[in-house]
Protein backbone atom coordinates (compact mmCIF):
# COMPACT_ATOMS: atom_id res chain seq x y z
CA UNK A 1 0.00 0.00 0.00
CA UNK A 2 1.31 3.40 -0.89
CA UNK A 3 1.91 5.60 2.13
CA UNK A 4 0.98 9.22 2.31
CA UNK A 5 3.80 11.90 2.82
CA UNK A 6 3.11 15.03 1.10
CA UNK A 7 0.32 16.50 2.35
CA UNK A 8 -1.42 19.79 1.17
CA UNK A 9 -4.03 22.27 3.63
CA UNK A 10 -6.49 25.10 1.84
CA UNK A 11 -7.51 26.96 4.75
CA UNK A 12 -6.26 28.30 8.04
CA UNK A 13 -9.83 29.06 9.69
CA UNK A 14 -10.52 27.36 12.88
CA UNK A 15 -10.85 23.63 11.47
CA UNK A 16 -7.55 24.37 9.12
CA UNK A 17 -5.75 24.79 12.14
CA UNK A 18 -7.02 21.92 14.42
CA UNK A 19 -5.60 19.46 11.90
CA UNK A 20 -3.04 21.54 10.81
CA UNK A 21 -1.12 21.83 14.15
CA UNK A 22 -2.07 17.72 14.65
CA UNK A 23 -0.45 16.63 11.67
CA UNK A 24 2.60 19.18 11.74
CA UNK A 25 2.79 18.00 15.37
CA UNK A 26 3.03 14.16 13.77
CA UNK A 27 5.38 14.87 11.05
CA UNK A 28 8.24 12.07 10.02
CA UNK A 29 11.62 12.95 8.38
CA UNK A 30 10.00 11.88 5.06
CA UNK A 31 6.92 13.95 5.13
CA UNK A 32 6.29 17.15 3.62
CA UNK A 33 3.17 19.50 4.83
CA UNK A 34 2.37 23.05 3.65
CA UNK A 35 -0.31 25.34 3.09
CA UNK A 36 -1.68 26.39 0.06
CA UNK A 37 -2.47 30.41 0.02
CA UNK A 38 -2.49 33.42 -2.01
CA UNK A 39 0.73 35.36 -2.52
CA UNK A 40 -1.45 38.32 -0.36
CA UNK A 41 -2.09 35.98 2.35
CA UNK A 42 1.55 33.92 2.39
CA UNK A 43 3.37 37.30 3.46
CA UNK A 44 0.88 38.10 5.84
CA UNK A 45 0.83 34.81 7.60
CA UNK A 46 4.78 34.50 7.48
CA UNK A 47 4.86 38.10 9.05
CA UNK A 48 1.83 37.41 11.32
CA UNK A 49 2.83 33.55 12.65
CA UNK A 50 0.19 31.34 13.66
CA UNK A 51 -0.48 29.97 17.93
CA UNK A 52 -2.53 27.63 18.66
CA UNK A 53 -3.01 26.80 21.93
CA UNK A 54 -0.24 28.85 22.64
CA UNK A 55 2.14 27.08 20.86
CA UNK A 56 3.92 29.26 17.58
CA UNK A 57 3.56 27.72 14.43
CA UNK A 58 5.71 28.21 11.32
CA UNK A 59 3.96 26.83 8.18
CA UNK A 60 5.47 26.12 5.10
CA UNK A 61 3.55 28.73 2.82
CA UNK A 62 2.98 27.93 -0.92
CA UNK A 63 1.09 29.84 -3.49
CA UNK A 64 -0.47 28.94 -7.10
CA UNK A 65 1.95 30.62 -8.52
CA UNK A 66 5.11 29.10 -7.21
CA UNK A 67 4.24 25.28 -6.78
CA UNK A 68 7.05 23.22 -4.99
CA UNK A 69 7.18 19.98 -5.86
CA UNK A 70 5.62 16.82 -6.65
CA UNK A 71 1.86 16.56 -6.24
CA UNK A 72 0.49 16.49 -2.65
CA UNK A 73 -0.57 12.65 -1.29
CA UNK A 74 -3.59 14.40 0.53
CA UNK A 75 -5.29 17.41 -0.24
CA UNK A 76 -7.52 18.66 2.83
CA UNK A 77 -9.74 21.41 2.17
CA UNK A 78 -10.75 23.83 4.74
CA UNK A 79 -12.10 26.87 3.36
CA UNK A 80 -15.72 28.14 4.27
CA UNK A 81 -18.42 27.03 1.14
CA UNK A 82 -17.69 30.24 -0.89
CA UNK A 83 -14.03 30.06 -1.01
CA UNK A 84 -14.31 25.91 -2.63
CA UNK A 85 -14.47 27.16 -6.28
CA UNK A 86 -11.43 29.12 -5.89
CA UNK A 87 -9.64 26.47 -3.87
CA UNK A 88 -10.45 23.98 -6.39
CA UNK A 89 -8.69 26.67 -9.27
CA UNK A 90 -5.65 27.32 -6.73
CA UNK A 91 -4.89 23.20 -6.02
CA UNK A 92 -4.77 22.17 -9.73
CA UNK A 93 -1.28 22.25 -9.95
CA UNK A 94 -0.94 19.75 -6.84
CA UNK A 95 -3.01 17.31 -8.24
CA UNK A 96 -1.78 14.31 -9.42
CA UNK A 97 -3.31 10.90 -10.93
CA UNK A 98 -2.77 9.29 -7.18
CA UNK A 99 -3.69 12.26 -5.21
CA UNK A 100 -6.83 11.80 -2.26
CA UNK A 101 -8.91 14.77 -1.08
CA UNK A 102 -11.10 15.26 1.74
CA UNK A 103 -13.06 18.36 1.61
CA UNK A 104 -13.40 19.23 5.33
CA UNK A 105 -16.41 21.73 4.80
CA UNK A 106 -20.02 22.01 6.43
CA UNK A 107 -22.82 20.88 4.64
CA UNK A 108 -23.42 17.90 2.30
CA UNK A 109 -22.81 19.12 -0.80
CA UNK A 110 -18.72 19.97 -1.40
CA UNK A 111 -17.55 16.69 -2.23
CA UNK A 112 -19.60 16.67 -5.58
CA UNK A 113 -18.14 20.26 -6.59
CA UNK A 114 -14.76 18.31 -5.62
CA UNK A 115 -15.77 15.39 -7.45
CA UNK A 116 -17.10 17.46 -10.62
CA UNK A 117 -14.11 19.43 -10.84
CA UNK A 118 -11.44 16.31 -10.07
CA UNK A 119 -13.11 13.07 -10.22
CA UNK A 120 -14.58 10.67 -7.54
CA UNK A 121 -11.29 8.40 -7.62
CA UNK A 122 -9.64 11.16 -5.98
CA UNK A 123 -12.80 12.49 -3.93
CA UNK A 124 -13.64 11.20 -0.51
CA UNK A 125 -16.52 12.16 1.78
CA UNK A 126 -15.66 13.75 5.23
CA UNK A 127 -16.57 15.75 7.45
CA UNK A 128 -15.26 17.06 11.20
CA UNK A 129 -16.09 17.58 14.91
CA UNK A 130 -14.06 20.52 16.52
CA UNK A 131 -14.42 23.58 17.90
CA UNK A 132 -12.76 26.56 19.88
CA UNK A 133 -12.20 30.28 20.32
CA UNK A 134 -10.56 32.77 18.34
CA UNK A 135 -8.68 34.86 21.25
CA UNK A 136 -5.89 37.99 21.12
CA UNK A 137 -3.85 34.83 21.91
CA UNK A 138 -4.82 33.05 18.82
CA UNK A 139 -6.78 29.94 18.36
CA UNK A 140 -7.67 27.86 21.85
CA UNK A 141 -9.43 24.40 21.24
CA UNK A 142 -9.77 22.53 24.50
CA UNK A 143 -10.31 19.21 22.69
CA UNK A 144 -8.48 17.12 19.51
CA UNK A 145 -10.63 17.05 16.62
CA UNK A 146 -12.14 14.17 14.72
CA UNK A 147 -12.06 12.99 11.32
CA UNK A 148 -14.81 11.48 9.74
CA UNK A 149 -14.36 9.92 6.42
CA UNK A 150 -14.67 7.40 3.54
CA UNK A 151 -16.33 6.23 0.99
CA UNK A 152 -20.55 5.97 1.05
CA UNK A 153 -19.88 2.68 2.48
CA UNK A 154 -17.40 1.93 4.74
CA UNK A 155 -17.94 -1.67 5.86
CA UNK A 156 -14.89 -2.94 4.38
CA UNK A 157 -12.57 0.19 4.09
CA UNK A 158 -11.63 0.19 0.52
CA UNK A 159 -7.36 0.46 -0.06
CA UNK A 160 -7.61 4.75 -0.63
CA UNK A 161 -9.53 4.99 3.49
CA UNK A 162 -6.66 2.28 4.91
CA UNK A 163 -4.12 4.70 3.31
CA UNK A 164 -5.47 7.88 4.68
CA UNK A 165 -6.33 5.99 8.12
CA UNK A 166 -2.61 4.44 8.31
CA UNK A 167 -0.95 8.04 7.72
CA UNK A 168 -3.93 9.58 10.13
CA UNK A 169 -2.40 6.79 12.97
CA UNK A 170 0.87 7.50 12.42
CA UNK A 171 0.98 11.19 12.82
CA UNK A 172 -1.75 11.16 15.39
CA UNK A 173 -4.94 12.97 14.51
CA UNK A 174 -7.69 11.17 15.74
CA UNK A 175 -10.19 9.53 12.26
CA UNK A 176 -12.50 7.24 11.89
CA UNK A 177 -14.37 5.74 8.79
CA UNK A 178 -18.10 5.37 9.79
CA UNK A 179 -19.71 2.16 8.05
CA UNK A 180 -22.36 4.02 6.54
CA UNK A 181 -20.99 7.60 5.57
CA UNK A 182 -23.79 9.55 4.36
CA UNK A 183 -25.70 8.77 7.48
CA UNK A 184 -22.82 10.15 9.68
CA UNK A 185 -22.82 13.28 7.47
CA UNK A 186 -26.29 13.76 7.90
CA UNK A 187 -25.67 13.05 11.74
CA UNK A 188 -23.09 16.49 11.85
CA UNK A 189 -25.75 18.73 9.02
CA UNK A 190 -28.36 17.81 11.41
CA UNK A 191 -26.41 19.16 14.28
CA UNK A 192 -25.09 22.51 12.17
CA UNK A 193 -28.16 23.19 10.79
CA UNK A 194 -29.60 23.62 14.61
CA UNK A 195 -26.58 25.05 16.62
CA UNK A 196 -24.94 27.37 13.92
CA UNK A 197 -28.31 28.77 12.49
CA UNK A 198 -29.83 29.18 16.24
CA UNK A 199 -26.76 30.81 17.44
CA UNK A 200 -26.60 33.11 14.35
CA UNK A 201 -30.24 34.23 15.22
CA UNK A 202 -29.56 34.66 18.81
CA UNK A 203 -25.86 35.60 19.07
CA UNK A 204 -25.92 33.31 21.67
CA UNK A 205 -22.82 31.32 22.55
CA UNK A 206 -22.74 27.32 23.07
CA UNK A 207 -23.31 28.26 27.28
CA UNK A 208 -26.82 30.25 26.67
CA UNK A 209 -27.88 27.22 24.94
CA UNK A 210 -27.02 25.15 28.23
CA UNK A 211 -28.48 27.60 30.30
CA UNK A 212 -31.93 28.53 28.45
CA UNK A 213 -34.45 26.28 27.72
CA UNK A 214 -36.24 29.20 24.54
CA UNK A 215 -32.99 28.57 23.03
CA UNK A 216 -32.40 24.85 23.04
CA UNK A 217 -36.23 24.92 21.67
CA UNK A 218 -35.66 27.15 18.63
CA UNK A 219 -32.20 24.92 17.70
CA UNK A 220 -34.24 21.96 18.29
CA UNK A 221 -36.93 23.01 16.42
CA UNK A 222 -34.07 23.94 13.14
CA UNK A 223 -32.91 20.37 13.87
CA UNK A 224 -36.13 18.75 13.30
CA UNK A 225 -36.94 19.73 10.11
CA UNK A 226 -33.54 18.96 8.63
CA UNK A 227 -34.03 15.30 10.26
CA UNK A 228 -37.26 15.03 8.55
CA UNK A 229 -35.64 16.04 5.21
CA UNK A 230 -33.36 13.33 6.13
CA UNK A 231 -35.54 10.69 6.61
CA UNK A 232 -37.06 11.45 3.00
CA UNK A 233 -33.47 11.31 1.77
CA UNK A 234 -33.51 7.36 2.80
CA UNK A 235 -31.72 8.29 6.39
CA UNK A 236 -32.07 6.59 9.15
CA UNK A 237 -31.70 9.66 11.89
CA UNK A 238 -32.80 7.70 15.26
CA UNK A 239 -31.19 9.28 18.17
CA UNK A 240 -29.70 11.53 15.98
CA UNK A 241 -31.29 14.68 17.71
CA UNK A 242 -30.73 13.43 20.94
CA UNK A 243 -26.96 12.96 20.43
CA UNK A 244 -26.63 16.61 18.71
CA UNK A 245 -28.44 18.21 21.88
CA UNK A 246 -25.56 16.32 23.84
CA UNK A 247 -23.10 17.72 21.72
CA UNK A 248 -24.17 21.09 22.77
CA UNK A 249 -24.69 20.72 26.34
CA UNK A 250 -21.06 19.49 26.39
CA UNK A 251 -19.32 21.98 24.32
CA UNK A 252 -17.33 24.86 26.13
CA UNK A 253 -19.65 27.43 27.46
CA UNK A 254 -17.66 30.35 25.89
CA UNK A 255 -17.21 28.94 22.63
CA UNK A 256 -19.50 29.54 19.57
CA UNK A 257 -20.42 27.64 16.38
CA UNK A 258 -18.48 29.01 12.98
CA UNK A 259 -21.56 31.10 11.84
CA UNK A 260 -21.88 33.49 14.63
CA UNK A 261 -18.07 34.07 14.14
CA UNK A 262 -18.50 35.27 10.63
CA UNK A 263 -21.19 37.36 11.64
CA UNK A 264 -19.34 38.75 14.33
CA UNK A 265 -16.51 39.49 12.36
CA UNK A 266 -18.78 41.23 9.22
CA UNK A 267 -18.06 37.70 6.96
CA UNK A 268 -20.70 36.37 5.01
CA UNK A 269 -22.32 33.48 6.63
CA UNK A 270 -23.06 29.97 5.45
CA UNK A 271 -26.50 30.24 5.23
CA UNK A 272 -26.83 28.71 2.21
CA UNK A 273 -25.83 25.42 2.88
CA UNK A 274 -27.71 24.60 6.21
CA UNK A 275 -31.00 26.37 5.85
CA UNK A 276 -30.64 27.37 1.75
CA UNK A 277 -29.84 23.59 1.40
CA UNK A 278 -32.92 22.32 4.00
CA UNK A 279 -35.80 24.35 2.39
CA UNK A 280 -34.82 23.44 -1.09
CA UNK A 281 -34.58 19.50 -0.36
CA UNK A 282 -38.07 20.20 1.65
CA UNK A 283 -39.94 21.82 -1.45
CA UNK A 284 -38.63 19.05 -3.64
CA UNK A 285 -40.73 16.76 -1.23
CA UNK A 286 -43.56 18.63 -0.12
CA UNK A 287 -41.94 19.54 3.58
CA UNK A 288 -42.87 22.67 5.50
CA UNK A 289 -39.82 24.15 6.97
CA UNK A 290 -40.85 27.24 9.26
CA UNK A 291 -37.84 27.04 11.93
CA UNK A 292 -35.46 27.02 8.60
CA UNK A 293 -37.32 29.71 7.09
CA UNK A 294 -37.31 31.96 10.28
CA UNK A 295 -33.25 31.73 9.82
CA UNK A 296 -32.62 32.26 6.28
CA UNK A 297 -34.75 35.12 6.42
CA UNK A 298 -32.81 36.63 9.29
CA UNK A 299 -29.57 35.12 8.74
CA UNK A 300 -29.69 36.47 5.11
CA UNK A 301 -30.44 40.00 6.16
CA UNK A 302 -27.39 40.26 8.39
CA UNK A 303 -25.35 39.39 4.91
CA UNK A 304 -27.38 41.72 3.20
CA UNK A 305 -26.52 44.83 5.78
CA UNK A 306 -22.63 43.69 5.98
CA UNK A 307 -22.62 43.35 2.38
CA UNK A 308 -23.95 47.07 2.38
CA UNK A 309 -21.19 48.11 4.74
CA UNK A 310 -18.32 46.61 3.65
CA UNK A 311 -18.97 48.16 -0.01
CA UNK A 312 -19.60 51.79 1.61
CA UNK A 313 -16.05 51.53 3.45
Amino acid sequence: MKEIHRVLLIGRGMIGCVFGTAIYNGLGPDDRFQVLVDAERAERYRQQPLYFNHKRYDFDYVTPENPSGEPADLILIATKQIGLAAALDMMARYVGPDTLILPLLNGILSEGMVAERYGWERTLYAFVYGNGLLTDEGYICPRAGRLLFGEADNTVPSERVERILAFCRRVGVHAEAPADMRKAQWNKFILNVGINQSAGVLRAHFGDFQHSQKCMDLCVGLMEEAAQVARAQGIDTTGMIEAAVDNVRRSAPEGCPSLLMDIEAGRPTEVEIFSGTIRKLAAEQGIPTPYNDLAYTVITAVDEYHLARRSAQ
